[in-house]
Formats: C-alpha cells, structure tokens, sequence
C-alpha cells in the first residue's frame, strides 16, 4: 500500500509506474505533486484513499479498462487511457 502522503509535495516527481501486486493508494498519497503528469496504476489496485491527487494538477492516469483506476479517474474527473 502506498500510505498516507507518501509523494506529498514531490515536486520533481514527472510520472510513475507502479508496480504490479500493489493492492491501494492512500489518501492524498501523490498530494500537490505538482510536476506529476501521468500515472501507470497495475490492475492489482482495488481502491483508491481520498484526495489522491489533490492539487496536482492535469494528471493522465493509465490502466485497464473497467479498472479501480478507471473507475476512479472518471469519479474524480482525470483523464484515463486503457492499456
């Protein structure tokens, strides 16, 4: 799991791949990343903690399609590309 505020602030952070097994993404985890542009996010994610992505900015965020982070990228109003 990545925890709460873990890339809080992170301003160099420009995109990530996560790796596969992962199971969620706490709240405000990539919080005010604000170089952060794209995120690859493996089908093992389930869920998804509040405020994510707060403050970050315009973020792509890849998956699979009908995924958690499809589902979530369409809640939240990001746009989402199918892998």
């Amino acid at each position: 799991m990545l925890t709460y505020n873990t890339f809080c602030k992170c301003r160099s952070l420009k995109s990530v791949e996560l790796s596969d097994g992962l199971e969620s993404i706490g709240d405000c985890a990539f919080e005010y990343c604000e170089s952060l542009s794209e995120i690859t996010v493996p089908g093992t994610v389930t869920s998804f903690g509040s405020s994510v992505f707060s403050g970050a900015g315009d973020i792509l965020i890849k998956g699979g399609k009908g995924s958690a982070a499809e589902e979530y990228a369409i809640k939240r109003e990001h746009r989402f590309e199918a892998l």
